[in-house]
């Protein structure tokens, strides 16, 4: 008769070894995940296609990625709610920024609000645009004047927000199927001699 070797095993879904438990080179599986386990010495690793974590150290051929069970389709990018990952939708977005003030002779960080591109902004004063190296417009957030403009200098500035807004597209479950109730022909006598 043929040797035989069992793993060490659980079903118990959840339950991971740890390296107390599982020597350095020893297999463990949870039969209730599908998870195979290994332990390289340092820690515990999962073996396997239905890994619930996995680290590529340089790079990784992939012909499909699966999110809740659909593939996506061209363009879409992979979104997280928090619990489960989807496929979403990328949306670019726009938008144009142009502010005017009057500077008032002590204030050398101004906020843009809703923020900007870093390095799209175009800074005027009295219509004089002002030289990129005399400010810093790399923050996104604010214009930082490196010489605080005179007060009653008219300051403008213009320029724009490029992003993305991604949307959520978690699959749609089809409806249920109806069931139809046919109905069986009574079968009588008459209909089995062939009349109505």
């Amino acid at each position: 008769m043929a040797n035989s070797f069992q793993l060490k095993r659980t079903s118990v879904s959840g339950r991971v070894p740890d390296t107390t438990n599982l020597k350095t080179g020893e297999l463990a599986l949870n039969m209730a995940d599908r998870i195979m386990y290994s332990n390289d010495g340092d820690e515990i690793y999962e073996i396997g296609s239905k890994n619930t974590d996995i680290t590529v150290a340089n790079s990784a051929t992939l012909h499909a990625i699966v999110a809740n069970g659909n593939v996506g389709t061209a363009g879409q990018v992979l979104v997280s709610d928090g619990q489960k990952v989807y496929w979403g939708d990328v949306t670019p977005q726009f938008r144009f920024i142009n502010q005017l003030f009057i500077a008032d002779g002590k204030t050398a960080r101004y906020n843009v609000p809703g923020g900007y591109t870093p390095g799209s902004m175009n800074v005027y004063e009295d219509g004089i645009k002002v030289s990129i190296d005399e400010l810093d417009d790399s923050d996104g957030s604010t214009i930082f004047f490196k010489s605080i403009p005179k007060a009653g200098v008219e300051v403008e500035y213009c320029g724009m927000k490029i992003g993305i807004a991604v949307t959520l597209v978690k699959p749609v479950k089809p409806p249920p199927k109806k069931t139809i109730n046919k109905k069986k022909p009574k079968i009588t006598k008459d209909s089995k001699n062939g009349r109505s």
